[in-house]
């Protein structure tokens, strides 16, 4: 009898382990020390695509200190991480000329980068992506910072088409959340799953204003053969960005 009940927490054990594995998919970016590589800040959230490749925004990558260089930072648990460099950043040939002025940018456009990094993460622990497409008929799952460091939780989103949020930009999808407390959580490349497990709809573009409570999107499904050409290699098209 004992051993029984042994064996079925176990197996429950591993269920649960299993079941959470399954569902880690975000790694943050983070700017550190280009020498000592000490004191990591995270400037976004980035997806896994793929075990090398990473989906984010292209303004994260912008304005670096010279004394700093961009990474992935894994986390496994809220103390267990592991540190990836970038070899290679892309961001959308179109960003920078529908983003004239980078610095005052409150509506961005082709907002999106994908980062390959140079030792593959474990995919049977950070599970790869597929590119979906965001729906405004549904309620959608924003994953924010608080989860990022442990098993993904989610906030439950309604999403806005573009001619209810920006007039004249109709890349950029948006919601209103509940509280400044969620608003907070909330950080540029966070992604938006809308149904189907295993896809993105979206990421988020901007930092969550706290006086209106309003998040941005971009809806991947535009950019979908532009991320597929790069991460599969057919699309080799290399950022010479210098940061």
């Amino acid at each position: 009898m004992e051993l029984k009940s042994f064996v079925l927490i176990l197996s429950v054990f591993v269920l649960i382990h299993k079941s959470c594995a399954q569902n880690r998919f975000l790694v943050n970016v983070v700017e550190m020390d280009a020498v000592t590589l000490a004191n990591p800040s995270m400037r976004c959230i980035g997806t896994v695509l793929s075990s090398r490749h990473i989906l984010t925004t292209a303004t994260c990558l912008l304005a670096v200190p010279r004394n700093r260089i961009l990474g992935i930072e894994a986390q496994f648990a809220v103390t267990n991480s592991s540190i990836h460099f970038i070899n290679r950043t892309t961001r959308h040939p179109d960003f920078m000329n529908s983003n004239r002025n980078v610095e005052a940018l409150t509506s961005p456009r082709n907002d999106i980068a994908i980062l390959e990094i140079d030792n593959p993460l474990n995919t049977t622990i950070f599970r790869p992506q597929s590119i979906g497409a965001l729906e405004t008929e549904r309620s959608c799952s924003l994953f924010a910072l608080n989860t990022a460091a442990a098993n993904p939780g989610a906030i439950v989103v309604a999403i806005n088409r573009p001619s209810t949020c920006v007039y004249d930009n109709n890349q950029v999808f948006c919601s209103i959340i509940l509280s400044v407390e969620q608003c907070l959580q909330v950080r540029p490349g966070s992604p938006v799953t809308c149904g189907q497990s295993g896809f993105i709809g979206g990421i988020v573009v901007n930092n969550c204003s706290h006086q209106n409570l309003i998040i941005q999107y971009h809806n991947v499904g535009q950019f979908r053969n532009w991320i597929e050409g790069v991460v599969s290699g057919d699309m080799r098209s290399e950022d010479n960005f210098d940061y």
